[in-house]
């Protein structure tokens, strides 16, 4: 309940310029928000776009490859588990049949990767890497 109550004793001095979305909207041209519930009430997730290119901005959809790509874990921080489950789900199938590049703002160096479907889960591939079906990452 503390951190809730730091959270919007933060917030408080700049409540008057916030302007809330809806999850799915384009608040500006080229941005996409991707409805992402689960890890916290009201995730989303964006989606940036310009012509035919695409870039996906995980936020905290996942916070590391190991736990929420490569295995269908469901690790402690997540508020609904069974929710966020479906979210990474729906959200990395599209980003793997699409081929979307998908940037994970907690993922290791550079952080910029597309997602390959397994038999279980996905493969976070690094961009830095070609994709190997036996071995996802980049050649060693």
């Amino acid at each position: 309940m503390r951190f809730a109550a730091n959270i919007k004793n933060s917030l408080e001095p700049a409540m008057n310029a916030v302007e809330l979305y809806e999850a799915g909207a384009e608040i500006v041209p080229g941005l996409t928000t991707v409805v992402a519930s689960g890890h916290t009430p009201g995730m989303a997730t964006f989606l940036v776009h310009s012509g035919n290119d695409q870039l996906l901005l995980t936020a905290d959809l996942a916070y590391h490859p190991v736990a929420n790509v490569d295995r269908p874990w469901i690790p402690g921080p997540d508020r609904d588990k069974e929710t966020v489950l479906a979210s990474r789900r729906r959200i990395f199938d599209r980003a793997a049949s699409d081929r979307i590049p998908v940037l994970g703002f907690h993922f290791p160096f550079p952080g910029l990767s597309h997602m390959l479907k397994t038999d279980s889960a996905y493969a976070w591939v690094p961009a830095n890497g070609p994709v190997r079906p036996d071995r996802p990452g980049p050649l060693r």
